[in-house]
């Protein structure tokens, strides 16, 4: 396949803070997170229009790629993911802007990413985030300070380039490590 820009959100599953876990495990928290990004301007201002818009599959390099499943949850919508953070329980009602979380906390991530060009993309996802209510840390670190934090599961969002699609190269990018 042609080789094309990745960026890929990893949002943890299994995150230390137990409030920011239920919420990740609830799927229409996931879909709202993926409608509120607008993956067009993110193309249009950092990969001069080359990105392919996609939500959560493999890039069409890859030999799982299915063009259906990328365009999953893929569009921007942000009216779409205010609602459906709504139906999940998540709602401002302090009216500051932030959404609580179950136990009152703003809703709060922190996304790990290298400084590198994830930095970018990283700030125009908070800012399309804090648009519906979900607030956003970057811990901009190198890259040896926050693999361990991934690999180990003690991160919340990890922004990367890109993954192997091969879990025998890298099997923790597999969850079977």
């Amino acid at each position: 396949g042609t080789p094309v820009p990745v960026s890929t959100l990893r949002l943890n599953w299994d995150a230390p803070r137990l409030e920011l876990r239920q919420a990740f495990r609830d799927k229409r928290v996931r879909v709202a997170l993926s409608h509120a990004i607008n993956r067009e301007e993110l193309s249009q201002i950092l990969y001069h229009g080359l990105l392919e818009p996609a939500s959560h599959s493999f890039g069409p390099a890859s030999q799982y790629y299915s063009e259906e499943a990328s365009q999953t949850y893929a569009a921007y919508d942000p009216d779409k993911s205010r609602r459906l953070l709504d139906d999940a329980g998540l709602l401002d009602t302090d009216g500051d802007g932030i959404r609580e979380l179950s136990n009152g906390s703003p809703f709060v991530i922190t996304i790990d990413v290298i400084p590198s060009m994830g930095v970018d993309i990283c700030q125009l996802v908070s800012d399309y985030w804090k648009a519906v209510g979900v607030s956003v840390h970057l811990n901009i670190a190198l890259r040896d300070i926050l693999f361990p934090k991934w690999s180990g599961g003690t991160f919340e969002v990890f922004w990367w380039w890109g993954w192997s699609d091969d879990p025998v190269v890298n099997r923790q990018d597999w969850g079977i490590m």
